[in-house]
Protein backbone atom coordinates (compact mmCIF):
# COMPACT_ATOMS: atom_id res chain seq x y z
CA UNK A 1 0.00 0.00 0.00
CA UNK A 2 1.37 3.43 -0.92
CA UNK A 3 0.49 6.92 -2.65
CA UNK A 4 1.57 8.96 -4.82
CA UNK A 5 2.48 11.86 -3.24
CA UNK A 6 5.00 13.03 -5.79
CA UNK A 7 6.30 9.68 -6.64
CA UNK A 8 7.36 9.63 -10.33
CA UNK A 9 7.86 6.09 -11.45
CA UNK A 10 3.66 5.43 -9.52
CA UNK A 11 2.32 3.67 -12.14
CA UNK A 12 5.62 1.38 -13.12
CA UNK A 13 5.69 0.38 -9.02
CA UNK A 14 1.68 -0.38 -9.25
CA UNK A 15 2.59 -2.60 -12.59
CA UNK A 16 5.88 -3.98 -10.95
CA UNK A 17 3.97 -4.93 -7.52
CA UNK A 18 1.41 -6.86 -9.87
CA UNK A 19 3.43 -8.54 -11.75
CA UNK A 20 5.28 -10.20 -8.74
CA UNK A 21 1.59 -10.79 -7.76
CA UNK A 22 1.43 -8.40 -5.16
CA UNK A 23 -2.31 -7.20 -4.07
CA UNK A 24 -1.41 -3.85 -4.48
CA UNK A 25 -3.61 -0.95 -2.72
CA UNK A 26 -3.25 2.81 -3.85
CA UNK A 27 -4.47 6.40 -3.25
CA UNK A 28 -3.53 9.07 -5.56
CA UNK A 29 -2.91 12.00 -4.46
CA UNK A 30 -2.29 10.80 -0.85
CA UNK A 31 -3.88 8.40 1.65
CA UNK A 32 -5.57 11.45 3.56
CA UNK A 33 -7.82 11.09 0.41
CA UNK A 34 -9.14 7.72 1.92
CA UNK A 35 -9.45 8.53 5.13
CA UNK A 36 -11.20 11.60 3.64
CA UNK A 37 -14.22 9.39 2.26
CA UNK A 38 -14.56 7.80 5.89
CA UNK A 39 -16.79 10.95 6.45
CA UNK A 40 -17.70 11.96 2.96
CA UNK A 41 -17.80 11.54 -0.89
CA UNK A 42 -15.44 13.63 -2.80
CA UNK A 43 -14.19 13.72 -6.58
CA UNK A 44 -12.17 16.82 -6.18
CA UNK A 45 -8.37 16.55 -7.01
CA UNK A 46 -6.76 18.17 -4.11
CA UNK A 47 -3.11 18.71 -2.79
CA UNK A 48 -2.56 16.31 0.34
CA UNK A 49 -1.62 19.18 2.05
CA UNK A 50 -5.55 20.26 1.53
CA UNK A 51 -6.79 16.62 2.84
CA UNK A 52 -4.57 16.89 5.40
CA UNK A 53 -6.00 20.40 6.26
CA UNK A 54 -9.89 19.14 5.12
CA UNK A 55 -9.35 15.46 8.07
CA UNK A 56 -7.84 18.47 10.37
CA UNK A 57 -11.17 20.37 10.79
CA UNK A 58 -13.09 17.03 10.81
CA UNK A 59 -11.34 15.25 13.32
CA UNK A 60 -11.70 18.57 15.28
CA UNK A 61 -15.66 18.29 14.67
CA UNK A 62 -15.95 14.67 15.56
CA UNK A 63 -13.97 15.48 18.64
CA UNK A 64 -11.47 12.00 17.55
CA UNK A 65 -8.75 13.57 18.36
CA UNK A 66 -8.18 17.28 20.09
CA UNK A 67 -5.23 18.06 18.73
CA UNK A 68 -6.86 17.56 14.95
CA UNK A 69 -5.99 15.12 12.70
CA UNK A 70 -2.14 14.06 12.35
CA UNK A 71 -0.07 11.52 10.34
CA UNK A 72 0.37 8.34 12.44
CA UNK A 73 -2.64 8.65 15.22
CA UNK A 74 -2.82 5.75 16.71
CA UNK A 75 -5.95 3.10 16.52
CA UNK A 76 -6.93 5.21 13.61
CA UNK A 77 -8.80 2.65 12.14
CA UNK A 78 -11.10 2.74 15.55
CA UNK A 79 -11.67 5.87 15.68
CA UNK A 80 -12.46 6.07 11.99
CA UNK A 81 -14.75 2.99 12.53
CA UNK A 82 -16.54 4.42 15.92
CA UNK A 83 -19.13 6.13 13.95
CA UNK A 84 -19.59 4.13 11.36
CA UNK A 85 -16.83 5.57 8.73
CA UNK A 86 -15.29 2.23 7.65
CA UNK A 87 -18.02 1.06 6.18
CA UNK A 88 -19.10 4.81 4.54
CA UNK A 89 -15.02 4.79 2.88
CA UNK A 90 -15.46 1.91 1.12
CA UNK A 91 -18.62 2.40 -0.56
CA UNK A 92 -17.46 5.77 -1.07
CA UNK A 93 -14.29 4.70 -2.30
CA UNK A 94 -16.29 2.04 -4.93
CA UNK A 95 -18.68 4.82 -6.08
CA UNK A 96 -15.46 6.95 -7.13
CA UNK A 97 -13.30 4.07 -8.99
CA UNK A 98 -16.37 2.36 -10.27
CA UNK A 99 -15.34 4.02 -13.90
CA UNK A 100 -11.90 3.45 -13.69
CA UNK A 101 -10.47 0.91 -16.14
CA UNK A 102 -7.00 -0.45 -15.17
CA UNK A 103 -6.65 -1.57 -18.76
CA UNK A 104 -7.09 2.06 -19.90
CA UNK A 105 -6.88 4.82 -17.23
CA UNK A 106 -3.37 5.34 -15.42
CA UNK A 107 -3.69 5.56 -11.64
CA UNK A 108 -0.79 8.52 -11.22
CA UNK A 109 -3.93 10.57 -13.70
CA UNK A 110 -6.85 8.98 -11.58
CA UNK A 111 -7.41 11.75 -8.88
CA UNK A 112 -8.53 11.32 -6.54
CA UNK A 113 -8.40 7.45 -6.48
CA UNK A 114 -7.70 5.30 -4.56
CA UNK A 115 -7.42 1.03 -3.79
CA UNK A 116 -7.33 0.90 -0.18
CA UNK A 117 -10.74 -0.39 0.28
CA UNK A 118 -10.19 -3.43 -1.46
CA UNK A 119 -7.19 -3.89 1.03
CA UNK A 120 -9.75 -2.81 4.30
CA UNK A 121 -12.51 -5.66 2.73
CA UNK A 122 -9.94 -8.38 2.46
CA UNK A 123 -8.31 -7.61 5.81
CA UNK A 124 -12.04 -7.08 7.35
CA UNK A 125 -12.40 -11.05 6.81
CA UNK A 126 -10.10 -11.65 9.88
CA UNK A 127 -10.99 -9.62 12.27
CA UNK A 128 -13.25 -10.58 15.06
CA UNK A 129 -16.59 -9.54 15.48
Amino acid sequence: MFDKDDFRNFDQAIKDGKDKEYHVAWSNQSFEYWIYLHFAYSDVNLHRDQWNAKLDELFKTHKLSRYGYKKNIKNLYGLLDSFGGVETAINNAERRMSDFDPKKDKPSKYAPGTTVHTLVEELGKYLED
